[in-house]
């Protein structure tokens, strides 16, 4: 499934793309590299939901009667719980899978803006835009990307507390303009 990544430039190496995820952006999906790391990343942020949300209940279910042992109802009630739970999480995962196996690669092309970063949390974000188009991108990808440039980048949303477009390759179309003093 997944091939040996062979960037050509500097830009394929500092976003692990190489031609063939472009080619397969160009047409308007992910290559099959995109997709294994686009479904490993909802894979793990599901596992981590569903751990924590079984965590809660049986914290919960814990203290309501924290010294006495489980009586077989009460862990018939557990396990019904925790089957709800992941039933749930699984068909949130199938639902965050669907753009992994659809025409979901969308592209814009323009200037290259930098913004000021944004503190989210404690943690840094660093933003770009291109066009209309808003990415948050590592500091390393921000860094590289000239601004007043010319770059046609090839996107999939996700939700906006996912942290919006996802950037998942670039080409540049035209350097930026000579400044003249």
């Amino acid at each position: 499934m997944f091939t040996s990544l062979k960037p050509v430039s500097d830009l394929q190496r500092l976003q692990r793309f190489d031609d063939y995820d472009l080619t397969a952006n160009r047409s308007g999906v992910l290559s099959p590299r995109q997709r294994g790391r686009f479904l490993l990343a909802r894979l793990l942020e599901s596992l981590g939901g569903a751990l924590i949300a079984a965590f809660l209940t049986l914290a919960l279910l814990n203290s309501l009667e924290p010294f006495q042992p489980p009586a077989p109802p009460e862990s018939r009630l557990i396990v019904i719980v925790l089957g709800a739970w992941f039933l749930i999480f699984t068909l949130l995962f199938i639902l965050r899978i669907r753009p992994a196996f659809s025409a979901s690669v969308a592209h814009v092309e323009g200037r290259v803006r930098k913004d000021e970063p944004v503190p989210l949390g404690g943690l840094w974000i660093e933003q770009i835009c291109i066009g209309a188009a808003r990415f948050y991108v590592p500091y390393s990808v921000f860094d590289f990307l000239e601004e007043g440039a010319t770059y046609k980048v090839y996107y999939t949303e996700r939700g906006s507390l996912a942290g919006g477009k996802l950037l998942l390759s670039a080409e540049l179309i035209a350097p930026a303009p000579d400044e003249e003093d």
